[in-house]
């Protein structure tokens, strides 16, 4: 078996690390949430039903198996955001929601 090899890993140490959003707001280097630092946040316009962050990495191959892992925080406050679906652009999408 091949071993792993780190394809991207996020580091918004320093910004959005060159994501970005429709119907919302990012912001990067945000502490404190969940405990841990060096966040990226967004915050969701409620007038839209749906909002989206994504990157423009281009470092993925259609036909390859990639294993894509990510925490996400959705604070008890919220009142808009209904789940978290994973999307991979031109290729099969195999989302999940997940309510909060």
């Amino acid at each position: 078996m091949d071993a792993d090899v780190v394809t991207y890993e996020s580091d918004f140490s320093a910004g959005i690390d060159g994501w970005s959003v429709q119907n919302g707001t990012i912001y990067g280097n945000i502490d404190g949430i969940g405990g841990r630092d060096d966040n990226l946040r967004l915050t969701v316009n409620s007038a839209f039903a749906a909002n989206q962050c994504f990157t423009l990495h281009e470092q993925v191959t259609q036909g390859i198996y990639y294993t894509i892992s990510f925490d996400y925080y959705i604070p008890s406050s919220n009142q808009d955001l209904t789940g978290v679906i994973l999307s991979m652009p031109r290729g099969p999408s195999n989302g999940d929601s997940s309510p909060p």
